[in-house]
Order: C-alpha cells, then sequence, then structure tokens
C-alpha cells in the first residue's frame, strides 16, 4: 500500500507525495477536511477520491452561490433596459449540489419576446468578482456549445463586480475554429480558455449589445405585423 511521504503545502495548493513522488495537488481548503497525514497509507485513487468528494463538499456551495448570484445581476440588468422582452431563467438543477454540473455550457437565460412564445436569443452567464484589464477569459466548452448549437442564437455575458461592475458580451462566430486561439488551460481538468478583447469582432460593451437587442427586437415585431 503506498505511503504518503510529504505534504507541500503553499497558499495556492497542497502537493502530495506518495512513496516520494508527487501524486495530486489539492485546494487547502478541501485538505482540511481530508484528514490524512504524512505516514498515511492510501492508494492514488482512492486520494482522488476523497479530493473529488470533498472538493464537491466544500467548493461547489460557494460555486453555486457565486454563478446564481451572476445570472440574477444580469437577470435584473437585462430587464431594466429591455423592457420589451420577457425573460425566463433556465434552471439546470433541482439546487443541490450532488445534481449540479460544473462542466455544463447549456445558456442559462432565455429572452422572449414580451406576450409570445418567440425566443431572441439564450444567454450563457459566466464571469468572475474580479476584472483584471480588459480581456474576457471564455472557456472552450462554452464557445462550442454556442456552436453546436446553432439554432438558437447564444451570446455569453461574462460579469464582473470589481473594479466596477460590468457586463461584456461575447457573440461566438459559428463558424470558426476556436482551437488556433487556445492559450491556456487551468486546473486539474485542464479546462481550455479562449480569450476576447476589445479589437475582437465578438466582443461587445453593453452600450453595443444593447443597441443590437433593440435592433433585433424592432425587426421580430415587424415580423409579428406582417403575419
Amino acid at each position: 500500500m503506498p505511503i504518503i511521504t510529504q505534504i507541500q503545502t503553499t497558499d495556492q495548493k497542497v502537493n502530495i507525495y506518495l512513496d516520494y513522488k508527487c501524486c495530486i495537488s489539492i485546494k487547502p481548503c478541501v485538505w482540511r477536511h481530508i484528514k490524512l497525514h504524512e505516514g498515511s497509507k492510501i492508494t492514488r485513487e482512492e486520494l482522488k477520491k476523497k479530493e473529488a468528494f470533498f472538493w464537491r463538499k466544500v467548493c461547489m456551495i460557494k460555486i453555486l452561490k457565486r454563478e446564481r448570484t451572476r445570472v440574477k445581476s444580469v437577470a435584473e440588468w437585462l430587464m431594466k433596459y429591455l423592457s420589451e422582452v420577457e425573460l425566463k431563467i433556465i434552471q439546470h438543477s433541482d439546487g443541490s449540489i450532488q445534481d449540479f454540473d460544473y462542466s455544463r455550457s447549456a445558456p442559462d437565460i432565455g429572452l422572449f419576446l414580451k406576450g409570445t412564445k418567440t425566443e431572441i436569443i439564450a444567454i450563457k452567464v459566466v464571469g468572475t468578482d474580479v476584472h483584471t484589464g480588459t480581456n474576457c477569459w471564455i472557456k472552450m466548452r462554452a464557445i462550442e456549445y454556442a456552436q453546436k448549437h446553432s439554432t438558437q442564437e447564444i451570446w455569453i455575458a461574462a460579469h464582473f463586480k470589481f473594479p466596477k461592475e460590468e457586463i461584456i458580451w461575447i457573440k461566438p462566430t459559428l463558424d470558426k475554429d476556436y482551437n488556433k486561439n487556445i492559450i491556456r488551460k487551468m486546473g486539474n481538468d485542464k479546462t481550455n480558455f479562449v480569450s476576447f478583447d476589445a479589437t475582437r469582432q465578438e466582443y461587445h460593451f453593453s452600450s453595443e449589445f444593447l443597441g443590437y437587442m433593440k435592433k433585433k427586437i424592432r425587426q421580430k415585431l415587424l415580423k409579428i405585423d406582417i403575419h
């Protein structure tokens, strides 16, 4: 049975060594709940199972709360500036941590023409508390979802709280190969990200998004009047 021979701790991670080889890196807040120490006997597979279990238990509560707050903030902004639409928040789980899929990329909000079942766009909400610089880092799987579901018009709303509350709107190009634009991977699952800056055609400030939506709503209304 392998033995934990070293535990190397930093502010960001805890490196666990089994039989003198680095086996896994774990978040400090998760490691505190695992209750193992140097000399503990455990296999790599068992250690990964414990890390996954306590990660969901400890971290998912915070992640789920932050995500719901972001969706609520974007929804409130939409209702404030687009009175012509009805908004539907799409529930992806029953609200429990066990049922929450962290890797999902489906939209969080659907926008419909008021009084109709006509969907105008769907929105996937992402973001972080702090926005450093002007670039938006979007997970590749969110872009791929928008491209694969081309019958819907899917936007990605990146919501940030600091240094000022703002929403940056990303509209993926459906026929573009973004694999050429992947510039970093993060986390144990090696999540791929694509960076968008203000020079990219997919990148829109809220004022630009609002202008686009007003025009699109008028077009939808005109089609209804014609019929």
